[in-house]
């Protein structure tokens, strides 16, 4: 077994961070009990970019698609893994489009969608939107239970 380097997608996570810890600090989040805000503060203070793609076949995909010319062109750009490929980040395939023609790509675009899928911290993120009506904002569950007022979790996570 020898290791395999391939691209990854990442997140960046310092502008996440920042926030997070600003409302540590101002008392917008309280965390229960008090002594684990030096836990909280030093990891967000030390976050690194995180990681996000597994080489799996089940799970969320990742919402980028590889910007192509042709179905032929993307066919030859899947030998390589689409490395290097322009690519755009959107809700769904037509928003893709969109976006790709914006980008002055042509009417002509063919997309092909990352094959990567989501690891399972970062998609459990979007549990509170999968089984609360989401995106109708003005579903009743949604109203109800998100954003939630109270997330309760093992100290290890």
């Amino acid at each position: 077994i020898e290791p395999m380097l391939s691209e990854q997608w990442f997140v960046e996570m310092k502008p996440l961070a920042d926030p997070s810890l600003a409302a540590v600090k101002e008392g917008d989040i309280k965390l229960v009990p008090q002594r684990f805000e030096k836990i909280y503060n030093n990891w967000l203070e030390n976050i690194q970019d995180w990681c996000i793609s597994r080489q799996l076949w089940w799970g969320h995909r990742i919402p980028a698609w590889y910007v192509y010319a042709s179905k032929e062109e993307a066919e030859a750009g899947a030998q390589s893994g689409h490395a290097g490929r322009p690519y755009v980040v959107a809700s769904n395939e037509e928003e893709a489009y969109e976006k790709a023609k914006q980008r002055g790509e042509g009417q002509g675009v063919y997309l092909v969608q990352e094959e990567d899928v989501l690891d399972t911290w970062f998609s459990s993120s979007l549990w509170p939107f999968s089984t609360v009506g989401w995106p109708d904002r003005d579903s009743a569950d949604f109203k109800r239970f998100y954003p939630t007022s109270m997330m309760e979790t093992g100290h290890d996570i």
